[in-house]
């Protein structure tokens, strides 16, 4: 248990390196489950297609997907192969493949079965560790951004920054209400705004009466 918890430690910095972005817990845990249940698939399906001795070129095809088979548990499970001393340098250097470089190689070892002897057992047994390759690409490409950041990412890109919307007008009459010492602030515009029209009225009828 001790070695599986520093196997794992030591897996994690692989993990977390800058060519290896960010993916959900239940993505790593699915590829890991595919993996381990696709590789006891495939080596199922591979003894059935190695023992099929009236197409000899599936018998090569069977013993290449039973050790691509293996190379996947030890990838995905290396604690079950643990106590063999030859799986060790391998799960070695699993630990330190990123997303992309396992993608990479599952996809191409699955697909030599297949083109050496296409059949049921090849095109499943195969298809599973295909399938995970599938899984560690998409977490190779990261965690898909949220709408907000899209679009935002997006007005940065066109050049289109969003701000207020503010009147001018408004701003020349009342200026900033929250300005200390502006006399037309927290409201006190219409007070100065009614003394000066009542002046203005008063001096307009005073001289009609003068007249």
């Amino acid at each position: 248990m001790g070695q599986f918890i520093s196997r794992q430690q030591q897996q994690a910095p692989a993990q977390g390196g800058p060519d290896n972005p960010e993916a959900a817990w239940w993505c790593k845990l699915l590829a890991k489950v595919v993996g381990a249940i696709g590789a006891v698939i495939a080596i199922i399906l591979g003894i059935f297609c190695f023992i099929n001795i009236l197409a000899p070129r599936c018998i090569g095809a069977g013993i290449i997907q039973i050790a691509v088979a293996f190379l996947v548990l030890i990838f995905e499970v290396p604690m079950c192969c643990q106590f063999v001393e030859v799986t060790k340098p391998i799960a070695t250097f699993a630990e330190r493949r990123t997303y992309f470089q396992k993608a990479i190689i599952y996809g191409v070892l699955a697909i030599i079965p297949i083109a050496i002897c296409f059949g049921l057992n090849t095109l499943f047994g195969s298809g599973l560790i295909f399938a995970v390759g599938v899984i560690y690409g998409l977490m190779a490409l990261g965690k898909k951004a949220d709408r907000e950041q899209m679009q935002q990412q997006a007005a940065v890109e066109t050049g289109v920054a969003k701000t207020p919307h503010t009147d001018d007008s408004t701003n020349l009459i009342a200026g900033d209400s929250t300005e200390p010492g502006n006399p037309f602030s927290s409201g006190t515009a219409q007070q100065v705004a009614g003394q000066y029209a009542g002046q203005y009225a008063g001096q307009y009828v005073q001289s009609q009466f003068t007249k």
